[in-house]
């Protein structure tokens, strides 16, 4: 009987070891950090979500908090070159740091229209824990502006006819217009039309019209403070795809299409497609356009004129 007892005694001891080692070892594990998670915002462009359309010129900023109970390691971003990275050390923070945070901005550069931009965020934790974001970022070319039913008339001697154009304003003027004001319009403008005796319909630049041996001619642009050229090419493009173009990067197509480069362009016929260059001094830089003849009423009087459609590399109206 007593040998029974002394067992019971010694299961009951060893379970109550068994109890307090088991309470021991719950009461020493030290619960994992929670993951660490990501935020990420944007400026600029539209859209919506992680989805950018964007333009050239326009700057995307992006602004990141991170939450990092594990301490904050790193934030990485490829799709970049070169690729944005930040760590611990180059934000200043100290070991074991919960949160972080910092911005950087993202030029849309002409050479990155047609493409989409794919940004991969990934944050890393001390404990190589991980969150991550996909951005993307889709370039389009800008719509370009449009100019209808412009009309320039072939010169006159009084210097009063609207011959030149400026792709700037889209407006017409006389010489007399841009000699008659403290306004600096010859700066704006890139051609001119004439009907000449062997040339017939024919579009030229100031700097064209200023270096031409007939004073009847050069004294057109006689007095003006700046004489821009410009670059037109013949381009084998019909009316009907001269209607759709629409964008920056449609005219850049149709001008490096083109051949024949010269600052005078002769012999104009109906439905005639041109592209053209501006000077690269001209306020705003050089831009590049495309001309549609529509009408041509022949003369080098008073009558004499020539209707013109313009699509140029500037903000759509």
């Amino acid at each position: 009987m007593k040998n029974r007892i002394n067992k019971l005694w010694s299961l009951m001891a060893l379970v109550g070891l068994g109890l307090v080692a088991s309470c021991g070892s719950e009461d020493d594990e030290t619960p994992a950090p929670a993951a660490p998670t990501l935020t990420v915002n944007a400026s600029g462009g539209t859209g919506s979500g992680t989805d950018i359309t964007a333009e050239p010129g326009d700057e995307i900023t992006f602004s990141w908090d991170a939450s990092t109970p594990g301490g904050f390691n790193v934030l990485r971003v490829t799709g970049l070159t070169p690729v944005y990275e930040q760590t611990r050390n180059d934000l200043g923070l100290d070991a074991g740091a919960t949160s972080a945070s910092a911005s950087f901005s993202v030029p849309v550069t002409a050479d990155l229209v047609g493409s989409v931009v794919t940004l991969d965020f990934l944050l890393v934790d001390d404990g190589n824990l991980q969150d991550a974001e996909t951005w993307t970022i889709t370039v389009e070319s800008p719509s370009a502006r449009a100019y209808t039913a412009v009309l320039l008339s072939a010169p006159l001697g009084d210097l009063s006819a609207t011959s030149f154009f400026s792709s700037s304003t889209g407006m017409t003027y006389s010489p007399t217009d841009v000699t008659g004001t403290a306004d600096p319009i010859s700066a704006t403008i890139d051609f001119g039309y004439y009907y000449g005796v062997d040339d017939n319909a024919s579009l030229a630049s100031p700097e064209a019209y200023s270096v031409v041996g007939d004073g009847a001619f050069s004294a057109q642009v006689a007095g003006w403070t700046v004489t821009n050229s410009i670059s037109f090419r013949s381009t084998n493009i019909t009316s009907e795809e001269f209607v759709v173009i629409s964008s920056w990067a449609d005219i850049d197509g149709a001008f490096d299409s083109g051949t024949d480069e010269n600052q005078v362009i002769s012999d104009l016929s109906v439905d005639q497609v041109i592209a053209f260059e501006t000077d690269p001094g001209k306020d705003g830089g050089s831009k590049r356009g495309v001309i549609w003849v529509k009408a041509i009423t022949p003369g080098d009087g008073v009558s004499g004129e020539i209707e013109i459609e313009v699509v140029v590399q500037e903000d759509a109206n």
